[in-house]
């Protein structure tokens, strides 16, 4: 039996539960015991960059809610414009110095995986997001580690999945051997602002900056502030009637709506499954994704994701199938635990998934000191 599957036994007759308090050493050092050997996989959402942009909020649920108003164009305009506002304009401005607990973070990675003694063992960590930004690019280029993103070329560089499952080598001094270096894949589930896509292939758009600016700056005076605070407060207070009296300029809305969903991302929408089943591109990465679940020996740590994308916490509970997976969903603290085992429904059939808290909340500082003791101690 692999040290892996006699952790996985282990863990479970010592906790007896499928929740870890990581304030108990026991617990912790389970996690932290989870590592060796396994071939490393993270699924980041929003939590993860919650210190930059916040998090989604209830964006999904109320254009959703919103769909059989009557006045649902005008609606779900103001929505998407709140949304583009308070989370994608935010990603342009971000700085290396803005980053610097997602930097700890990713430099905390490499070290655990730096530290594996046997220069031809599993040296690569999958990192798959749900977010649209540049953050985990910007920290491995700000970390000076190798990572793989899907895009190959330099003067046009253009994406494909077939690009992934590259390995790095390098030449040790004074011996003929190869050793592998340390490295990372990016995999963006609902795309990324810095994706284009140009005669029905993907490219870097390496003007998505100018882009989001000049999208910003075309429509902020459009669209009215004392309206878009409005439908949200009424889409909270779920008054639909007063909802339906709201009127405004609809073709500014119009095109401002045909503009947004031309960007290479997965909107918060219902309609977004639909777009991860038809496109090709999206297909692939969640084929991926479920691939990598269900190798042997792989462990995911699960970070600032909620699990509202019906589509990806479908892949997670089919590969707990898989009696060699490991699944540990971090959450902000204890209340969000039972939230989420809410959302995964039959999660009690598997003794693979374990739910972690502590007795503070999880910030990304935190979950940064909970990986280094994982390369310190390990």
């Amino acid at each position: 039996m692999c040290k892996f599957k006699k952790n996985i036994d282990k863990n479970i007759e010592e906790n007896n539960s499928l929740e870890f308090n990581l304030s108990k050493k026991q617990s912790k050092k389970d996690f932290i015991k989870s590592f060796e050997g396994a071939k490393i996989n993270f699924l980041l959402g929003s939590g993860f960059t919650a210190d930059l942009y916040g998090t989604l909020n209830n964006y999904e649920l109320y254009l959703t809610k919103a769909k059989d108003y009557l006045n649902y164009e005008l609606i779900e305009a103001y929505l998407l414009w709140s949304f583009f506002k308070n989370c994608i304009y935010k990603m342009v401005d971000t700085q290396p110095k803005d980053i610097l607990n997602q930097i700890s973070f990713i430099r905390n990675l490499q070290q655990v995986i730096a530290r594996r003694g046997n220069p031809v063992e599993n040296r690569q960590i999958n990192i798959f997001t749900t977010n649209y930004d540049m953050v985990c690019e910007m920290a491995l280029e700000e970390a000076g580690l190798y990572y793989n993103d899907g895009f190959r070329g330099r003067i046009r560089p253009y994406y494909s999945t077939s690009n992934y499952g590259l390995t790095m080598l390098k030449n040790m001094a004074l011996s003929e051997k190869n050793t592998i270096l340390e490295s990372f894949n990016i995999y963006k589930l609902h795309g990324s602002i810095a994706l284009m896509e140009d005669n029905g292939a993907y490219i870097y758009n390496s003007n998505f900056k100018q882009l989001i600016l000049s999208l910003y700056e075309e429509y902020n005076e459009k669209f009215d502030e004392s309206i878009e605070s409005k439908i949200l407060s009424l889409l909270e207070k779920n008054k639909r009637e007063e909802i339906e009296l709201i009127s405004g300029n609809e073709d500014f809305c119009l095109n401002f709506v045909s503009k947004f969903r031309n960007m290479n991302i997965v909107l918060p929408m219902k309609s977004k499954f639909v777009k991860t089943v038809l496109d090709l591109n999206y297909h692939e990465l969640l084929r991926i994704f479920s691939n990598e679940l269900e190798r042997k020996q792989s462990l995911l740590i699960v970070y600032g994701f909620s699990f509202s994308d019906e589509h990806i916490t479908e892949i997670v509970k089919r590969s707990l199938e898989n009696p060699t997976l490991r699944v540990y969903v971090v959450c902000f603290n204890k209340n969000e635990v039972e939230k989420i085992k809410n959302k995964i429904d039959k999660y009690k059939n598997y003794e693979n998934i374990i739910f972690v808290y502590d007795e503070k909340n999880i910030d990304i500082k935190s979950f940064n000191t909970i990986i280094k003791e994982v390369y310190k101690n390990g």
